[in-house]
């Protein structure tokens, strides 16, 4: 009996060793990152060593520790200034102040058992809560340390651990992401780094001192347990484990897991996307953006942000949208100059390096809808009118005409129009056109030009001058000569010179025409050409052609007799 007991005794007295044994293979990259850490405590005046370790050490009685360690010839009198290196595992904990520093659109905030209420900028946030972003929200957190976490919109995370050290500016953060993407900034520190642990249903990310990027959807970008996370790195390292398997991500590289599945190996992250023009000037609405095609880039990611931010940082985050193809568009931005970041995105779902780029949108005043000439309109006309729609309030318009698509050198350039037409104060030679028109601001300036609409300027047909004319036997024939293909003529034939008394009004497609049936009087006509796009040419003068009475008219009178004899 007494034997068992012994052995019984020995079993418990391993059984810490082997529950350590057990847990060394589960052991998060940040749990072996903390065991390393190590702060540089800056002594300050009136500091000892054994001050020192009662503020800030677990057990004060670590002094002896502390002072072998950094090899300490006189406790009692340490300059200020002086750095002392302490492992963070020996550092008292506490609760780390964190705080919303920013909050776009709909992010809600749920405290234990408490109702869900909107989340504010500058509310203080705790161990335990839950944090969602809407379909157009993001939110920007804030650490003792300086460090920031950015939720992206459709994003759901829960703060597990925000503890502080006293002594020491670190944080030691572990953040569950539940969906959607984050993007963290964990400062470097003069004297150490913090430790940012996060963790998805697919993988968990731990650095120290890094700016990264993390994501968890399912297949279809929505919420679930059995999707995809990613893992970015920007500046520094990364570890991510996951399924009992770890990497570790230098900057500038990714990996992905699916739930329950390890690390995929490490990833080159795309080069930056960038726009098209150096700085976008957007004057259109809707807002479109062009970027430069990333080569084996599926998709591509733009997001905007004010000029001025904190820090260099780019928050808050006001557009983040992602599209198939190179050119997006976003939502509508007040007139400004903001900051743009873009990234292509890899069939692996990884997203690349960040594209950063100054961005301006000045689509306002808008420009007025153009009415006529119609796009493509054909003009014969001598001279020129324009005319578009008027805009409310507006203290006038600037038209350009151009012969070339750029107009850099406008053939017509008038600003200060007060009315919402202008005709032309010279004619136009034959060729083709482009017109556009701002709308006038009160201070002088202008808005964007609309879009271009383009015109043909074409001669006029060539009226008909001359007409030969036969006028006998009830009939008339006109003479009208030839037509160029695709012309036709169109004419007219009236009992008086004015032509208001119309007996024949006719499109004529050969090279004369002829009208029988009239009785014996003086007619007259006129003719014009018409274009096959249905312009008519003016009317050549009016001319006139007899009809002759005939001649056999008196016996008319006595045939009828004979025939009632």
């Amino acid at each position: 009996m007494k034997g068992r007991y012994r052995v019984g005794a020995q079993a418990w007295a391993l059984a810490p060793l082997l529950l350590m044994l057990l847990w060394v293979p589960l052991a998060t990259p940040a749990a072996a990152q903390r065991a390393d850490a190590v702060w540089n405590y800056t002594v300050r005046p009136g500091d000892d060593i054994w001050t020192i370790s009662r503020r800030i050490l677990v057990d004060g009685g670590l002094w002896k520790e502390v002072q072998a360690r950094n090899a300490v010839e006189r406790p009692r009198a340490l300059r200020p200034g002086t750095r002392l290196a302490i492992p963070v595992a020996w550092l008292r904990t506490r609760p780390a102040p964190t705080t919303a520093l920013d909050v776009e659109g709909e992010a809600v905030l749920e405290r234990g058992a408490g109702p869900a209420r909107p989340l504010r900028a500058g509310d203080a946030l705790e161990a335990g809560d839950r944090l969602r972003t809407g379909d157009e929200a993001s939110l920007v957190i804030g650490f003792s340390d300086g460090s920031t976490l950015q939720l992206y919109p459709r994003t759901e995370i829960v703060l597990r651990r925000l503890g502080g050290y006293y002594g020491a500016e670190l944080v030691d953060v572990l953040v569950e992401l539940e969906r959607g993407r984050l993007a963290s900034e964990v400062e470097k520190l003069d004297g150490g780094a913090s430790t940012f642990e996060l963790h998805s249903p697919a993988m968990i990310s731990a650095v120290r001192g890094t700016d990264f990027r993390v994501s968890f959807a399912d297949d279809t970008g929505g919420e679930g347990k059995d999707g995809r996370g990613t893992t970015e790195v920007l500046r520094g390292e990364v570890t991510a484990a996951a399924a009992g398997a770890r990497v570790a991500l230098p900057a500038g590289f990714g990996t992905f897991s699916a739930a329950g599945a390890p690390p995929a190996p490490t990833e080159p992250l795309l080069p930056a996307a960038k726009p098209v023009e150096a700085a976008p000037k957007l004057e259109r609405l809707p807002l479109e953006i062009a970027l430069e095609p990333v080569e084996t880039a599926v998709a591509y990611r733009v997001q905007v942000a004010p000029p001025a931010t904190a820090g260099g940082t780019f928050q808050p985050l006001l557009v983040d949208r992602l599209g198939d193809g190179p050119r997006l568009r976003l939502p509508d931005l007040p007139d400004g100059i903001y900051r743009g970041r873009a990234r292509a995105v890899a069939a692996s779902g990884l997203e690349g390096l960040d594209g950063d780029f100054l961005l301006e949108v000045d689509a306002r005043p808008l420009p007025p809808a153009l009415l006529r000439p119609t796009r493509d309109a054909t003009l014969r006309d001598p001279g020129t009118s324009f005319a578009w729609a008027a805009i409310e309030g507006a203290p006038g318009y600037r038209l350009q005409v151009a012969g070339e698509p750029g107009f850099e050198a406008p053939l017509i350039d008038r600003a200060g129009l007060t009315e919402n037409g202008f005709t032309a104060d010279r004619p136009l030679a034959p060729g083709t056109y482009r017109w556009r028109v701002a709308t006038m601001e009160a201070d002088g300036g202008q808005g964007p030009f609309g879009d271009a609409s383009t015109f043909e300027k074409r001669a006029p047909p060539p009226v008909p001058e001359r007409i030969d004319a036969e006028g006998e036997n009830g009939r008339v024939v006109l003479n009208l000569g030839a037509v160029e293909p695709g012309r036709r003529y169109g004419v007219q034939i009236a009992r008086d010179r004015a032509m208001r008394d119309i007996v024949a009004d006719e499109v004529v497609d050969g090279s004369s025409f002829a009208m029988n049936g009239l009785p014996p009087a003086t007619y007259y006509f006129r003719a014009r050409v018409l274009e096959a796009d249905g312009y008519e040419g003016a009317f050549g003068p009016v001319q006139s052609v007899e009809v002759p009475a005939w001649p056999y008219w008196p016996v008319v009178p006595l045939l009828f007799l004979l025939f009632l004899l």
